[in-house]
């Protein structure tokens, strides 16, 4: 019979003889995982989740004549795909996608829930897209699983299914602003434009809008454009009395056309003036702008807050005095004197000058009732004008301005530049050799580069160029440029002919 303590001795060699084995197996099985893993590309993956169709444009969802109206010149573009890439992460590296894989079979190795009709894609070995049919839902969960197949065997992406929700349906506020009627009986009409990120439910939607003067219920009519994204609510027609009252709009929360998803609920107000301040002068200001020629105007702008009768006088309305460059105690002054509003007397506007202005048409600002008169001054150093504007204006429906403006403003005068008259062109040594100079601002010198390219350049001029005929535009200008292709004048013309 053997010792207890052979037979303690026999066990520990037996333990120790597994520790050792399994010690053995695990290490050749680590070396084997590393061995197998050096040849595997890991990769992670990034969603871009789509988006829906939307206006090219970032231009008004109204026309704005008297009223506002829906704008259904708009274009809108197709929904955005969605696109599953998947990056880089490590390993030797390899494309993440199978790309023998054929399009049956790219659509049986990948599904999305819930259903919607498409078309799936792979732009690049890396990269899937979905595009739908027609257009995404608002505010959707959806799930995609990529099945296992359409990766390369040594790949490893980190997700193979992945989630996404689309943008629920938002509504904004574009104005909601207080106009007047047509005719001449002093009343206005509340006008709301809504516009939405998604088509609407129209069937119902009035129903969901209440628009209240006062606590009082007011009625109103909505129209929608024709992509069913912008409704104007227009009231009927208030009267204007002495008082001021307070318009208030609230709709309730809207659906998407689908019915997937719901607006929050909308509330704006705005002021009705009373007659005293419904018509009267919102603002004068001096700028300087480009007529349809292209050529500066020196600009007094007359912002009111409505449409002044199409029969106004306006040379009995806006009048302007040059003020003289100096005052009677600094007549020697080096600088022109700046002139202040209560500086401004019958003597002071004795010895200014007369300025004769003209109505121009301009492009008005959108919601703004603007009138523009240009005037001449042609000085090169600052200057000042005394504005008047009288009371009494008549509205286009009815109203009376109750006060003018009389007002100090600097001339504005254009920037000062220099350049060829036209867009561009090349200019022919068989003609008369002149080239039209335009000066602007005050410039009383200029300095002008000509270049003259050599003959066996031309097309390198052409090549090498963008705009030929406009503003010349080299395409890689750190190597190429005009010096390499020409031979350059330089000209200092000290006068310019005013």
């Amino acid at each position: 019979m053997m010792h207890k303590s052979g037979i303690w001795a026999l066990r520990m060699l037996r333990i120790f003889g597994i520790i050792v084995a399994v010690g053995v197996f695990l290490g050749f099985g680590f070396y084997a995982i590393r061995t197998h893993n050096a040849h595997i590309t890991k990769m992670s993956v990034a969603v871009n989740a789509p988006v829906a169709a939307h206006f090219a444009d970032d231009n008004s969802t109204v026309l704005l004549n008297d009223a506002p109206d829906v704008n259904n010149n708009r274009e809108i573009l197709p929904g955005e795909p969605l696109r599953i890439s998947y990056n880089y992460v490590s390993g030797p590296g390899a494309p993440a996608f199978d790309t023998n894989i054929s399009q049956t079979e790219l659509t049986q190795n990948v599904k999305i829930t819930p259903a919607i009709r498409g078309r799936w894609a792979m732009p690049t070995p890396y990269e899937i897209e979905f595009r739908p049919d027609g257009d995404w839902p608002a505010d959707t969960k959806f799930n995609v699983k990529i099945s296992n197949k359409l990766f390369n065997r040594d790949v490893r992406p980190n997700r193979r299914n992945i989630s996404f929700k689309t943008a629920p349906i938002v509504a904004k506020t574009d104005l909601f602003n207080i106009y007047p009627t047509s005719d001449n009986n002093q009343t206005v009409v509340g006008v709301a434009a809504i516009s939405f990120n998604y088509p609407i439910q129209t069937r119902d939607f009035a129903d969901k809008v209440s628009i209240k003067q006062n606590g009082h219920h007011v009625d109103f009519d909505v129209q929608t454009d024709r992509y069913m994204r912008t409704a104007v609510i227009r009231t009927a027609p208030i009267k204007i009395d002495e008082k001021n009252h307070t318009l208030r709009l609230k709709i309730n929360r809207v659906s998407d056309a689908a019915g997937k998803s719901r607006t929050d609920k909308i509330t704006a107000k705005t002021t009705i003036e009373s007659a005293d301040n419904f018509f009267k002068i919102a603002d004068l200001e001096t700028i300087t702008a480009d007529d349809k020629m292209g050529n500066p105007q020196q600009l007094i702008l007359l912002n009111m807050t409505s449409a002044a009768a199409n029969n106004t006088n306006w040379d009995t309305v806006v009048k302007a005095y040059l003020l003289p460059r100096n005052t009677d105690n600094d007549d020697n002054a080096d600088e022109p004197h700046t002139w202040a509003n209560d500086e401004i007397t019958s003597d002071v506007l004795k010895k200014s000058t007369i300025l004769k202005l003209k109505r121009v048409n301009f492009v008005n600002p959108t919601g703004t009732y603007q009138y523009a008169f240009s005037y001449n001054v042609s000085d090169n150093v600052p200057r000042y004008i005394y504005v008047t504007v009288a009371p009494d204006i008549k509205s286009a429906n009815g109203f009376t301005s109750k006060n003018g403006v009389s007002r100090v403003m600097d001339v504005a005068y254009p920037a000062r530049t220099v350049k060829i008259a036209g867009t561009g062109a090349l200019l022919s040594l068989a003609g008369d050799k002149k080239l039209a100079i335009v000066a602007r601002g005050g410039v009383d010198t200029a300095y002008i580069n000509l270049y003259k390219i050599e003959s066996g350049a031309i097309n390198h001029l052409i090549t090498q160029t963008y705009n030929l005929f406009s503003d010349l535009e080299f395409r890689a200008p750190w190597i190429f440029d005009a010096y390499d292709m020409s031979v350059v004048f330089q000209k200092k013309i000290p006068e310019i002919e005013k």
